[in-house]
């Protein structure tokens, strides 16, 4: 999740406006299965500078086009705040208030908007809906190791001809997930992680109309 102490008991500025470091109600929310909870977890690290959680909301896609990275997440996170100065406050309005949210699902459920309105200005978050799969592995050895992720990959659709991701069997209908065998041998196996998460993939701030 990111560091959570991080600004705890402290009150951070944003343009002259106070913003308060999230409430842990809001850290323990945190998820990537639905548009809203989604948003929740991105306004959330804004506003508390929660660098990890904030890597984590982006798509791939928003990753790769704006060439971040995870080490580079402060610097990046330094130039968003500079840009938008409002941002953190308006980002803690909206969730403090979710009335002021107005959500927006697309036709083919593949994609969704999230808006808001702050002093004249409007929020846009652009979410899309990624597939993805992630294997995780230990030592067999050692009973008190904790497991950690050897391989992951997003899906593009389901399909076959890579070494994991998910497969729609429509004959059976049934729903398959496979990733290459650990290196270590099935012992060293963890688990098999495959599903779809909402991430940011994009935002803008405009005039309001």
């Amino acid at each position: 999740i990111g560091p959570l102490t991080l600004g705890l008991g402290l009150w951070m500025t944003s343009a002259g406006c106070h913003v308060p470091p999230p409430k842990p109600q809001a850290l323990l929310k945190f998820g990537f299965g639905s548009p809203g909870q989604t948003f929740r977890p991105f306004a959330t690290a804004i506003q508390g500078e929660m660098l990890d959680s904030l890597y984590d909301s982006f798509s791939t896609r928003f990753k790769h086009d704006n060439q971040l990275s995870r080490t580079g997440s402060q610097e990046a996170y330094d130039d968003m705040v500079a840009e938008f100065p409002l941002l953190r406050y308006a980002l803690y309005q909206a969730t403090k208030d979710p009335g002021k949210l107005r959500y927006e699902l697309a036709p083919d459920g593949a994609s969704a908007l999230v808006e808001t309105t702050y002093r004249g200005r409007t929020f846009r978050v652009f979410l899309i809906r990624e597939g993805y799969w992630e294997l995780y592995v230990t030592d067999p050895s050692d009973p008190a190791a904790d497991p950690w992720r050897e391989a992951d990959r997003n899906v593009d659709e389901l399909f076959e001809a890579q070494p994991g991701g998910m497969l729609l069997d429509t004959g059976q209908g049934k729903l398959w997930s496979y990733a290459p065998p650990p290196r270590g041998g099935i012992d060293s196996l963890a688990n098999l992680r495959a599903g779809y998460e909402w991430k940011v993939d994009d935002f803008r701030i405009e005039a309001a109309p």
